[in-house]
């Protein structure tokens, strides 16, 4: 069943009335709403056609727009049993957990009467959105991830929103491509001790289809490269290559109890990270072709249950991850690789 534009207005318009009429009355969400030949279940119901074009047609922020106004008129974050429940049912087959909308909502996950007012919901909102926006300067005045230990303060205010500094850093919206010390500048060389290792450094390349991490090379000999080149990104700049970039910096930092277990040493699992893979064969690349297409397509960067088995093991396979997969047909185009962000 399709909606016209007209059918589509009003259905929406019945279901915002549906939903704002019933919130907050524990009778009416349930009950007698779950009778098949109710007019809101025949209407509004996944279980029925009307319900399911509905359903098809009803925006993201048309469904986060009813729960804001739902909180309006309850004055707090709503609980589940306190919506129509055919909303309900909406909201968690496109969001999957209540917690999760409310969040999108801009509202607080505590939901219910014991939970936060809308008025202090919105002042801590603006609070944390001023100090996301201190770290943002910052990252952007240094030109680089700001480590938590250089901001003390502004990582004790963070810690009220966020279980982790990676955390707060996607939330700010910086740049995870960025890398303290990380400036890429040409080096004349004259000394062939020097041009020998950058040739090994190719040599490794070449031998694992892709830049080596740091931590892969001759302890020595990477002593003396990064001496002589500052850092990796510029080591491997040289050879014309390009350093793999952490999917989820300091991801593993955290800022609650847990603190104390935080890492002073970066991962050296290659999952964890995005990079530029070399020895793909023309099979791999029709993949990467066939995935780009469906991109296009449908307009949004598909899961890996939405891929072909054979073609995903494929090409996890020669590329890591599903997270370096993508990022091989995404990092030169204006598409996001979508990580979740968690907040407190």
């Amino acid at each position: 069943m399709k909606l016209t534009e007209k059918d589509a207005k009003k259905l929406k318009a019945a279901f915002f009335s549906a939903v704002m009429g019933t919130a907050g009355d524990r009778q009416k969400v349930r009950g007698d709403y779950y009778r098949r030949d109710s007019e809101y279940w025949m209407l509004f119901s996944l279980n029925s056609q009307m319900g399911k074009a509905l359903y098809r047609v009803i925006a993201d922020e048309e469904l986060l727009e009813m729960l804001r106004c739902t909180a309006q008129k309850l004055g707090y974050s709503p609980s589940q049993s306190e919506v129509l429940w055919i909303f309900r049912e909406y909201v968690k087959k496109r969001f999957e957990k209540w917690p999760y909308a409310l969040q999108k909502a801009g509202l607080g996950k505590s939901a219910g009467k014991g939970g936060k007012t809308i008025q202090k919901s919105e002042t801590e909102n603006r609070q944390k959105q001023k100090l996301l926006g201190q770290l943002k300067n910052k990252a952007e005045k240094n030109g680089y991830l700001p480590h938590p230990n250089q901001c003390p303060q502004l990582r004790e205010e963070l810690k009220k929103y966020f279980y982790t500094w990676g955390d707060a850093l996607a939330a700010a919206g910086i740049d995870n491509s960025r890398s303290a010390g990380d400036f890429k500048y040409k080096v004349m060389e004259s000394d062939g001790a020097y041009s020998q290792m950058l040739e090994e450094v190719k040599k490794q390349a070449v031998e694992y289809g892709r830049a080596p991490m740091h931590f892969e090379v001759d302890k020595e000999m990477r002593r003396k490269l990064l001496k002589k080149y500052g850092s990796w990104g510029n080591v491997l700049y040289q050879v014309g290559l390009e350093s793999a970039v952490c999917i989820r910096p300091f991801a593993d930092y955290y800022l609650d109890y847990r603190s104390r277990t935080n890492k002073k040493k970066h991962s050296h699992n290659l999952s964890n990270y995005y990079y530029t893979v070399f020895n793909l064969t023309d099979e791999h690349k029709k993949d990467l072709e066939i995935l780009k297409e469906q991109i296009q397509k449908t307009g949004k960067i598909p899961g890996k249950k939405e891929v072909p088995d054979q073609m995903r093991k494929r090409l996890i396979a020669v590329c890591g991850s599903w997270q370096n997969v993508l990022w091989q047909i995404t990092r030169n185009n204006d598409w996001e690789i979508r990580n979740e962000k968690t907040t407190r």
